[in-house]
């Protein structure tokens, strides 16, 4: 019966029978809404009077009709959001009003079939991707829906042959790993039956042979690592050991020759900062970066040591000029408590500090001589004598006490 014509005969009943102004209003107000197919303000409506009046027939009985419209009605409106799963549930709601509903049994139907297209469509996109598996649970999540459905029997048929055309394939590369295996060649065969798993993950006899030569393979690495860093080339071993590492991690050996060639790679780069801190004269920092390389290399402490003896050598040079510009500017003191403090550390000698320590020390002992005369004269009156012991004292040193001024003044007799 449609709708429109059933509430208006109920409501007409209704009202021969009710008695109660207050519910004829609401049951008034729940037929209109439900004539205008406004079911669920319908429903809400009744559904507040049944709880005023819960054993009114009347009203029990409007409820139950408005729920089974307002349940179809959300249904199909779930349908149209693209909301099917809800839509299902509503739907059988109301075949539980209403076992053979039709209306509810055609929305279930368009819901699985949305469902269905849906999973198929998804299936298609992890096809293109190559996850067949994926695809595979997708098209079975279809079938559910809908058993038999055409589109997810045939993508299950080509899957199907995919798999098999893979399985083949991944039996053509196993027996191509099998062949470089037997004469030895464990890159070529770790690589083919990789291939193979890539095809096919549960073919087990590529599985076996796969980790037997992945073993062997980084076995013939690590010793290719050993002998690199034997010849002190820490970083490409490094390289290796760390390679095995992410596939075989439990190599005997292999977590202490990562430490130790670490330590050295971190020592190695230490000792090239260092280095080029000694060219910029950065002594200090180069000392610094030297004294942790040498503790962390067990190998290459000759080398280091080495760059540390450079760096001192550098340092050393560096004060050295800077006491030939002290002779430079007649400062002979100062150049030669310089020259004393390089040769303090430089116990077996630098360069010619020995030598200008040496000659300085007696210039200035012999200076000094030539002026304490002079003094001596000068307090006699002997202004003569005077100007030649000054004269003999700048003679061996350049500018000592200021005596230029002091001879200009026996000159001129001031």
């Amino acid at each position: 019966m449609n709708p429109k014509i059933y509430f208006t005969i109920g409501y007409a009943a209704f009202l021969m029978l009710s008695s109660c102004q207050t519910q004829n209003e609401a049951l008034a107000k729940g037929a209109a809404l439900a004539e205008r197919r406004l079911y669920q303000r319908a429903y809400q409506t009744v559904a507040q009077e049944l709880q005023a009046y819960p054993d009114d027939p009347e009203i029990q009985r409007m409820f139950w009709e408005l729920r089974l419209e307002y349940l179809l009605e959300s249904g199909w409106e779930q349908i149209f959001n693209e909301r099917e799963l809800q839509a299902m549930e509503s739907f059988g709601k109301a075949l539980g009003l209403d076992p053979d509903n039709s209306r509810a049994r055609a929305g279930i139907a368009r819901a699985k079939e949305k469902l269905a297209k849906e999973a198929v469509r998804e299936a298609g996109a992890l096809q293109l991707e190559g996850d067949l598996e994926g695809a595979l649970k997708l098209l079975n999540k279809a079938t559910a829906f809908i058993p038999e459905y055409g589109p997810a029997v045939a993508g299950m048929t080509s899957i199907t042959g995919r798999y098999q055309d893979r399985a083949e394939r991944a039996s053509g590369r196993y027996n191509l790993g099998s062949r470089a295996s037997g004469e030895l060649q464990w890159r070529q065969t770790y690589y083919q039956t990789g291939l193979a798993l890539d095809l096919d993950p549960s073919l087990e006899r590529a599985k076996k042979l796969h980790e037997k030569s992945g073993r062997r393979l980084a076995m013939e690495t690590f010793q290719e690592a050993r002998e690199m860093e034997a010849n002190g080339l820490y970083a490409a071993a490094l390289m290796d050991y760390t390679g095995i590492a992410e596939d075989w991690p439990d190599t005997q050996g292999l977590a202490e020759r990562i430490e130790t060639v670490g330590r050295e790679v971190k020592a190695k780069e230490l000792s090239r900062q260092a280095a080029m801190l000694t060219r910029k004269k950065e002594f200090d920092k180069a000392d610094e970066l030297l004294s942790e390389a040498f503790t962390l290399s067990d190998n290459e402490k000759a080398e280091v040591s080495g760059l540390m003896l450079e760096n001192k050598i550098g340092r050393y040079e560096v004060e050295y000029h800077r006491a030939q510009d002290f002779e430079l500017e007649q400062q002979f003191e100062a150049a030669l408590e310089t020259y004393r403090a390089i040769d303090a550390v430089w116990v077996n000698g630098f360069l010619d500090v020995k030598t200008r320590i040496s000659y300085l020390s007696a210039a200035v002992e012999e200076a000094t001589k030539a002026w304490q005369r002079g003094l001596k004269a000068e307090e006699q009156g002997d202004t003569e004598v005077a100007i030649d012991a000054y004269e003999e004292a700048l003679l061996l040193y350049p500018g000592f006490k200021d005596l230029e001024e002091r001879l200009k003044k026996l000159r001129t007799g001031d």
